[in-house]
């Protein structure tokens, strides 16, 4: 069943503009929300309680009820839901909290280049053109990650470098949600397979966030904390799936993931300005890279016509 209401392409563009800004926003809300006293485990377990309150009530509005997965079909979307949104989101966040917004937002912006290894490993066939993206973005997310735990002084900031890392794994995690779930599509709707695998997800962030309760990592959060958390569950994960569902019906994929490339820029100029995260210029060579990467990745796409 279908549960996306079309929209003409001057809509897409808009909206997806709007999704690419809010995504880059959600870089500072999620390093505000920690800083105002969340655990990382905490505030992604937060955010998909809110999250799966808005839109188990959504899906069974738009689809006359709860139509649970099939039992063959319950790994997978387990799978999903705890490589996509448990682990990817542990790693983010973990990461943003050792790193800058800057850092965090360009090295996950190479995510659509981990997707063409993982396909290539699966069998697919890619022309020169994507290859090439891929040493590209190696490069720039070297580079990002290398210079952004660089000391003035010379060395390396370990713990920078390991948030580094730990961003990198989130983009692992999230190219491996997204060959499980484009197999997933062809028996369920886009709305009714994003709510299961919110709920597998959040199911196995429980465990995390009862740890943080145990090792007595909660306290009290003022109010803007809860204001952030309820921005990202509402605008960035539910608003946003759909404005992004929407514009992939109304445009091409490749179409859709260059306007996806605004992220970064917005998260870089967000942390200047809100968190005065500096910026150093090896890393703008970096960032370059990786978004003149994916052009160049979805460039080699776009000539097989997929």
């Amino acid at each position: 069943m279908n549960t996306i209401k079309p929209v003409g392409k001057g809509e897409a563009y808009a909206k997806i503009s709007f999704v690419a800004g809010m995504w880059g926003f959600s870089f500072i809300a999620s390093k505000y929300a920690m800083q105002q006293g969340f655990g990382e485990f905490t505030l992604a377990f937060a955010r998909y309680v809110l999250v799966c309150l808005i839109m188990l009530p959504l899906l069974a509005r738009k689809e006359g009820g709860l139509r649970l997965p099939e039992k063959r079909d319950v790994p997978a979307i387990f799978l999903t839901g705890v490589t996509g949104i448990t682990l990817y989101f542990v790693c983010e966040y973990l990461g943003v909290m050792r790193t800058t917004v800057a850092n965090a937002s360009l090295v996950l912006a190479a995510i659509p280049v981990f997707s063409i290894v993982w396909g290539a490993l699966r069998g697919r066939r890619y022309r020169l053109a994507c290859w090439m993206g891929v040493l590209v973005s190696m490069l720039g997310v070297f580079l990002v990650a290398y210079f952004g735990a660089a000391q003035e002084g010379g060395g390396l900031n370990v713990t920078v470098l390991l948030g580094n890392l730990l961003l990198l794994g989130a983009c692992l995690c999230w190219s491996t949600y997204i060959e499980i779930s484009d197999r997933l599509l062809k028996r369920y709707s886009s709305l009714n397979l994003t709510v299961w695998q919110g709920v597998a997800g959040l199911l196995a962030l429980l465990p995390l966030a009862l740890y943080e309760a145990c090792a007595d990592k909660w306290r009290p959060v003022p109010l803007g904390g809860w204001a952030a958390v309820l921005f990202l569950a509402a605008i960035c994960s539910a608003l946003c799936f759909f404005y992004y569902a929407q514009a992939i019906h109304a445009l091409s994929t490749v179409q859709v993931a260059i306007f996806i490339n605004l992220n970064p820029v917005v998260a870089v100029v967000a942390g200047a300005l809100l968190l005065g995260e500096g910026f150093a210029p090896m890393q703008m060579v970096g960032g370059v890279l990786i978004v003149g990467s994916i052009l160049l990745v979805n460039w080699g796409m776009a000539g097989r016509g997929l």
